[in-house]
């Protein structure tokens, strides 16, 4: 089963009389990037924050925040620094004076400047650390089911691509044989231009040995056989639990390798055309796979 690597999970719950709200939210990237948005206090349980999320979730850029709608219990003490405040105040007047500008500064606005109000923060006790990790494993089984339902989308949209590549592939194999003939072609050909009637001066036995090394540069029995193999494996990782992302990414690349050898041996404009279609479906899915944890 497939997982995108895009989604959003939220969670919400109680501890006292604080409201705690954790969200969490996912997109590509290359790696597991884990990025916070939360209160100073909690930033000694951002380890343990952090081992929770790698437990789940493999790739992507992690963005967490934990938000509280009341405050409560959380902040035991305020302090403030009349002194600072009065600074700020004189400092002010001043820009009034030389800007000649009105003051208009009442005692709200000192909430917003730096250190005239100090918030003592209470301890993290044991109760609140369980409280808040399990709320984030909750948040983060709710991303987990939004990234599961989007990748149901893109694994059904991956398997029909692959459908078409097995029909490519088993076209190319009924076509393979049609190669030596037109290679044949083609030289006689060539022979009839060049010597016309004078035919009999041409060693058939040198034609002969000419096609078979052609035979043995063209073959592509071998990349139709592992391009198959490639196809059967690609299944297989998609029916694995994730992460599975990265695996499918390489398996695609070795099936473009074998694409493009045998593009480069065929003659067959039918099989050039197949190659060019399948090169295409090949990159839509990669397109796709980007997207997968």
């Amino acid at each position: 089963m497939l997982r995108s690597m895009t989604g959003f999970g939220t969670a919400t719950d109680a501890f006292d009389d604080t409201t705690v709200t954790i969200e969490i939210k996912s997109i590509n990237h290359r790696y597991l990037d884990i990025n916070f948005r939360i209160p100073k206090f909690l930033s000694l349980l951002e380890k343990n924050f952090r081992d929770i999320i790698r437990e789940e979730i493999s790739r992507g850029k992690i963005n967490l925040s934990v938000n509280f709608e009341k405050i409560g219990k959380l902040y035991s003490d305020i302090t403030v620094d009349v002194d600072l405040a009065e600074h700020y105040f004189k400092g002010l007047e001043l820009i009034s004076k030389k800007l000649r500008i009105p003051n208009e500064i009442n005692t709200v606005d000192f909430i917003n400047m730096k250190g005239v109000f100090d918030l003592k923060e209470r301890d993290i006790d044991l109760d609140f650390q369980i409280f808040i990790e399990n709320l984030l494993k909750k948040a983060i089984d709710n991303l987990k089911l939004m990234k599961e339902d989007e990748g149901k989308f893109l694994e059904n949209d991956i398997l029909k691509r692959i459908d078409k590549l097995e029909n490519y592939i088993l076209q190319i194999d009924k076509l393979k044989e049609q190669i030596i003939d037109k290679y044949r072609e083609k030289l006689e050909k060539n022979i009839e231009k060049i010597f016309g009637e004078q035919r009999e001066l041409i060693n058939e036995k040198r034609i002969e040995f000419e096609i078979v090394q052609f035979s043995d540069r063209s073959d592509i029995t071998e990349e139709i056989v592992r391009f198959k193999s490639h196809i059967n494996k690609f299944l297989k990782t998609v029916s694995l639990s994730p992460p599975v992302g990265k695996k499918l990414d390489f398996i695609l690349q070795e099936m473009n390798r074998e694409v493009n050898t045998i593009g480069s041996k065929n003659i067959l404009p039918e099989i050039s055309n197949i190659v060019i279609e399948a090169k295409t479906e090949i990159e839509k899915i990669r397109e796709q796979i980007q997207n997968i944890e």
